[in-house]
């Protein structure tokens, strides 16, 4: 079936791509008429140089609109076409039916904001809210971007206003079980000002060595933090990091585990230009098993999360 999806969306960018064939061909005629009339332009320099050079202009030009225009013609009705047919396929392929998916809306920042170490955004937007439920997996995302205003004044005394964007991605799982503990797990050296130190908890140091050098962790409950964090959970968190190449900012708390992975975005791999196989689709399909994934690192799906006692 999966086979039959990406040979459809393939014939179609094919559809898509002939006219943009055609156009270059057109667009390429232009160039090279363009190209012979600046030729004559130095042959006659001293009669016709004006006249000579001007059809030379105007053959670069409408050689250069007749590309652009079919080119993003072409690109966007082949992207708009599959794109969200293309999320679905892939969100249905990991989740079957249990899932909602909003391309146009995000969560809002009060939800983002409960884990305790964002600061307040001066613009905040959100989109692709994702939702989904898989086995004792229960979690919500979406993309997000906090921007923080700044001034600045030059030597005459003007004063310009920028911000400062801050883009990622959030993750909200919700888990049967309180652990009744507040636990942050913060990558070393990616803090910005859209974080802060909810300064909770004391700073706890784990055998591994590895892991105590890439997070610091801190916990209102010194035996809960080895208890959720175990050396399988510390090793899979560096993994995933490595992979997703995320700067991680996690919360325990509770029932509900926050997860920040901040600077991290995902390309969609579509282009007019390139061939649609099923490695692009499974990439493309691997972006929304990121929450499952981050679960299975996290250890969710096991006892201490699963159940009350």
């Amino acid at each position: 079936m999966t086979q039959n999806f990406v040979k459809e969306i393939e014939n179609t960018r094919q559809q898509f791509l002939k006219p943009l064939k055609t156009a270059t061909y057109v667009a390429v005629a232009f160039l090279g008429l363009g190209i012979l009339f600046l030729i004559f332009t130095f042959v006659f320099m001293d009669r016709a140089f004006d006249i000579l050079f001007l059809i030379f202009i105007i053959c670069l030009i409408i050689a250069g609109v007749t590309y652009v225009v079919s080119y993003y013609n072409a690109n966007n009705k082949y992207v708009k076409k599959f794109k969200n047919d293309l999320t679905i396929y892939a969100i249905k392929q990991n989740y079957g039916e249990n899932y909602e998916y909003f391309e146009f809306q995000g969560l809002s920042l009060e939800t983002m904001s409960k884990c305790g170490f964002t600061n307040h955004p001066d613009r905040f937007t959100s989109k692709r809210c994702f939702n989904a439920r898989k086995g004792t997996i229960n979690f919500i995302s979406s993309d997000y971007v906090f921007s923080y205003r700044h001034t600045r004044s030059d030597a005459k005394g003007n004063t310009t206003t920028y911000y400062n964007d801050y883009p990622g991605r959030f993750i909200r799982y919700e888990v049967n079980k309180d652990n009744k503990a507040y636990m942050t797990i913060f990558e070393k050296n990616s803090g910005n000002e859209m974080f802060k130190d909810p300064r909770i908890g004391e700073k706890i140091e784990f055998e591994s060595i590895d892991f105590n050098e890439k997070f610091t962790v801190k916990c209102s409950d010194t035996l809960k933090a080895n208890y959720l964090i175990t050396p399988v959970e510390q090793v899979n968190l560096i993994d995933f990091d490595v992979v997703f190449k995320s700067h991680l900012k996690i919360a325990i708390d509770g029932r509900f585990i926050y997860v920040f992975m901040a600077s991290y975005s995902s390309n969609i791999p579509l282009s007019i230009y390139k061939k649609f196989t099923l490695e692009i689709f499974n990439s493309y399909a691997n972006e929304f098993l990121i929450p499952m994934l981050l679960a299975d690192a996290l250890g969710l799906d096991k006892d201490k999360y699963s159940y009350d006692k």
